[in-house]
């Protein structure tokens, strides 16, 4: 169960496991698990691995970057998701008085009292 993305990608750069542990900073024999048992280094190890093979992190090893949601929490995250879109366009969302109320406000030149400019004004005074 090697991993032979790794493999494909270090041959096309002429990497060995040797050679690409030497530019990495790794022990020789951990970089020939990554390739022979399929192993995953640590994030910044696989960072490294990428940079030296021209490559993304997430194609070599495409486990540590899928999203592990659990499978009754996804439809809770997809809802959030939805719902950050939908509050970016909240200030154009205003209701009706207090659009009446702007609008009062402005035609009177920007000098209507409180109780124009809101409803909410008038009606505890």
């Amino acid at each position: 169960m090697g991993n032979e993305t790794l493999r494909v990608a270090m041959a096309a750069v002429g990497e060995t496991a040797d050679s690409l542990a030497g530019k990495v900073r790794v022990d020789p024999k951990t970089a020939g698990r990554w390739v022979s048992q399929g192993r995953i280094p640590h994030a910044r190890t696989r960072l490294a691995v990428a940079k030296v093979l021209g490559q993304e992190a997430a194609d070599l090893w495409p486990e540590p970057f899928r999203r592990r949601d659990l499978p009754w929490f996804r439809k809770w995250a997809e809802l959030e998701q939805v719902a950050v879109s939908i509050r970016s366009y909240q200030p154009l969302l205003v209701t009706s008085s207090a659009t009446r109320s702007t609008l009062l406000a402005w035609g009177a030149g920007g000098r209507a009292s409180p109780a124009r400019r809101c409803p909410a004004a008038s009606r505890s005074s």
